[in-house]
């Protein structure tokens, strides 16, 4: 077993784009979220509760809405933070919302605790990485500032000590270590000036214990272990070091106790795990043989509690948890053996509570959190259901704090499948638990018909795709058995409608769509086939229509769009002929389609389009979206589009955006997502439903779920930014040596001018905040050591922003 690297992102699997194209578009409109955005005109739904992984796929039926993907469970949205009632396991729902993540976490003596890791907000307050949460959950003043992760807090003497990834603090240079005063946050002379990362810290007497991954402090060679003056910081004479990352410490009386990945301290064989006399700097005699990694430690005097990433401590089975004598390191028979690595112990009225990314604990299902009776290893009922991975625990008093990674507290399990009840945004008992993520979703009547790639769900065996009991959760006897992915799920008649990536259904031959008859599974006649896959189907007046990635359906040339007649399955004479893939939408009398393409029905179009539904041709509805559009939902005359979006028709948008039909105006409607994007929509009358793997909704902490009113006021015509700043085409475009950039004020404004690479980063600032007449400009790019490649022109004026794509060819 190796060693665990440790890391900064959410552990769930998330979908990536099938194509280059969409990588390079998501990774510029993710780049561009980062840029100022106009204030949000929408209410957010702060009780709904969010997943802990990518939703994948929505479908609504009257107040129950069915989401899918790729999770394990959902809960209250509580950010990374949580102060949980060590009897009850219920956490405090007025505890601060941290935007990062939280990997340390240190009492202040007074009721209250400062918290350190990698965030920039703490209840909507700005914190770089530090902050002191007050005894009613509240953030206070202390406001100290380092420029990396901080892994390790510890307190002495009215002194915070910080160690983890960071080069400055507060200002001046401090590598890896630092300490500030706990009452004015302001930084103190001390400055061990660790050259690597720091992981743990111990404060005792008038020493500082150091460890973690590093290879000198002060101007001393020191791998990884070290003992360094509590005011000062200089190096204190003690031993020379691991051989490896020192990831855990506890220090209990005379001993100081330090688990990692090393196999010698101080030219000492010990594996994994040693023990130092804290007066003298020396080995004991304490030795033990562990298969994996350490990460925490905790200790009662007698026994010492380790957690990490293992599976045999001295030759016998133990899985991520054991307890050693203290003295001799033999093996106790304590042994609650769980199914993931542990990252955090804390020891309080013989109950052991254990932090990490495991699901079962003792046999017993325990989602990242759970108590252990230290003597005999039973686990309590305490279960407070965190979302993702505790990376830190501590005891005060009632109270167990738990920092980490997790978006949810208080939830409950659920297998990439759950219902939500609209009217308290919480989850319903309905749980068809599949063995694998979701695809695609349809709920008609008291069905709720699922794709993906499970092989069990609803307590029966079911390949690929599955009708479940909208009120039991459970499988019906309907099992047509495609062979491969189904992405698209379309239930009309007497029939269910099916695309994908599939060859056979029920075991004939079936490329990519086809149809089963919706009361037994059977398969029907319709079969069009496509050389592509199916991404959307929908029914409009006879016909199916479907977008996707294929050329041809039937023996009919068709890029990316088609339509079928619903009962023959000939293709019809509608044809778009779109450059790229996409989905569909039909409302009315029109075809909405949004995705990668760039033309389609000969016209140029971003992203966006709306078809008429005799030959595919593209109206005169013409926003142009920079990012892509993943998906597309409507409601009450509105259009709501979402992706990795950075504009629309000009105008900043962050991930999500909405238009009037009719003409095509972007709304006042302007969510702020940020962390991810939006990959599905739903509507629910006067509402909105957004589904992906964004951790934010306008700057609040939100996983994966969010529900936002309609709020869909239209943005004047003579307002947008196309009316009041025009930022014309580059010319020429693709440029090699150089282009024209120009555009066009309708009143004097103040003017910033920049280039940006598709990871968002400025390569070049061509005008930076200065006062420009109305009227007409030009500006002569030359780009000076920039590869080849896709980059954004981007406008501001007055606020406005205007941007643009332009191409660099060598």
């Amino acid at each position: 077993m190796h060693p665990r690297p440790r890391t900064d992102r959410l552990a769930t699997r998330l979908h990536s784009p099938r194509r280059a194209r969409a990588r390079l578009a998501a990774a510029l409109a993710f780049a561009l979220l980062a840029l100022p955005i106009a204030a949000s005109a929408q209410t957010f739904r702060e009780d709904t509760w969010v997943t802990n992984g990518y939703v994948s796929v929505l479908a609504r039926s009257g107040n129950t809405l069915y989401l899918g993907g790729s999770f394990d469970c959902v809960g209250p949205a509580v950010g990374d933070f949580a102060a949980i009632d060590a009897a009850t396991g219920i956490a405090a729902l007025n505890g601060p919302s941290v935007l990062g993540q939280v990997y340390a976490i240190a009492p202040d003596g007074q009721d209250g605790w400062f918290i350190g890791g990698r965030f920039t907000r703490v209840n909507g307050v700005p914190r770089s990485n530090l902050a002191h949460v007050t005894p009613g959950l509240g953030v206070d003043a202390w406001a100290p500032v380092t420029n990396g992760t901080v892994r390790a807090i510890a307190v002495r003497a009215g002194r915070v000590y910080v160690g983890g990834d960071f080069t400055a603090a507060g200002g001046p240079v401090r590598n890896g270590a630092a300490a500030f005063d706990g009452t004015s946050g302001a930084l103190l002379a001390w400055n061990p000036n660790v050259v690597g990362s720091v992981h743990v810290l111990a404060a005792i007497g008038s020493v500082v214990y150091v460890g973690g991954q590093f290879s000198s402090v002060g101007s001393t060679g020191h791998d990884n272990l070290a003992c360094v003056d509590s005011v000062l910081g200089g190096l204190a004479s003690w031993p020379l070091g691991a051989n490896g990352s020192v990831d855990a410490m506890t220090v209990h009386g005379d001993t100081l106790f330090v688990g990692g990945w090393f196999s010698y301290v101080d030219f000492l064989p010990r594996l994994r795990l040693a023990a130092l006399a804290t007066s003298t700097g020396q080995v004991t005699g304490l030795s033990a043989n562990i298969s994996g990694s350490v990460h925490a430690l905790a200790s009662d005097g007698g026994t010492l509690y380790l957690g990490g990433d293992f599976y045999l401590v001295n030759g016998v089975s133990r899985m991520s948890l054991a307890a050693l004598n203290a003295a001799s390191g033999a093996l106790l028979p304590w042994a609650p053996q769980s199914n993931g690595y542990t990252e955090s112990l804390a020891l309080a009225n013989s109950t052991v509570y254990v932090g990490g990314a495991f699901t079962t604990i003792g046999g017993t299902q325990r989602y990242r959190l759970a108590a252990v009776d230290a003597g005999s290893g039973t686990v309590a009922p305490w279960n407070p259901v965190a979302g993702n991975t505790v990376l830190a625990l501590c005891v005060s008093g009632p109270r167990v704090i738990a920092g980490g990674i997790f978006p949810s507290m208080n939830g409950v399990p659920r297998a990439s499948l759950a219902a939500i009840d609209l009217a308290t945004g919480r989850a319903t008992g309905w749980n068809p638990s599949p063995n694998d993520i979701i695809h695609a979703m349809a709920v008609r009547g008291g069905t709720v018909y699922v794709s993906g790639r499970f092989s069990t769900i609803g307590g029966q065996t079911r390949n690929l795709l599955a009708a479940i009991d909208s009120t039991t959760g459970l499988a019906t006897a309907w099992d047509p058995h495609p062979d491969y992915n189904v992405l698209a799920i379309l239930p009309w008649g007497d029939k269910v409608y099916l695309g994908g990536e599939f060859s056979y259904l029920s075991y004939t031959p079936r490329s990519r769509v086809g149809a089963v008859y919706a009361s037994n599974g059977a398969l029907a006649d319709w079969n069009p086939g496509a050389n592509g896959t199916v991404l959307s189907l929908h029914q409009l007046g006879g016909r199916i229509y479907a977008g996707g990635e294929f050329t041809q359906v039937g023996f009919t040339l068709r890029n990316h769009a088609a339509s079928m007649d619903t009962e023959t399955g000939g293709v019809t004479g509608w044809n778009p002929n779109a450059n790229d893939q996409l989905r569909l939408l039909p409302v009315g009398g029109t075809i909405y389609a949004g995705g990668l393409f760039t033309q389609i029905g000969g016209q140029i179009r971003g992203h966006l389009a709306a078809l008429d539904t005799t030959l595919g041709l593209p109206t005169a509805w013409n926003p142009n979206v920079v990012g892509y559009i993943a998906g597309l939902a409507e409601d009450a005359g509105t259009l709501y589009v979402g992706g990795p979006i950075a504009s629309v028709s000009g105008l900043p948008r962050s991930g999500a955006a909405s238009l009037r039909l009719d003409t095509g105006q972007l709304t006042s409607w302007t969510p702020e997502i940020s962390g991810g994007s939006v990959g599905v929509i739903a509507s629910a009358p006067g509402s909105v439903i957004l589904g992906g793997n964004f951790s934010t909704i306008d700057g609040q902490l939100h996983y994966g779920l969010a529900l936002l009113s309609g709020n869909t006021t239209s943005v004047p015509l003579a307002t947008p930014a196309t009316a009041r700043v025009a930022l014309a085409p580059n010319s020429p475009n693709p440029f090699g040596a150089g282009t024209t950039l120009r555009f066009t004020l309708a009143a004097p404004a103040v003017v910033s001018l920049a280039i940006y690479d598709v990871l968002g980063r400025r390569v070049s600032e061509l005008v930076r905040a200065q006062p420009f007449p109305a009227g007409a400009h030009a500006f002569e790019y030359r780009p000076v050591g920039l590869p080849s490649g896709v980059y954004l022109c981007r406008l501001e004026a007055n606020g406005v922003a205007s941007s643009r794509r332009i191409v660099l060819m060598h």
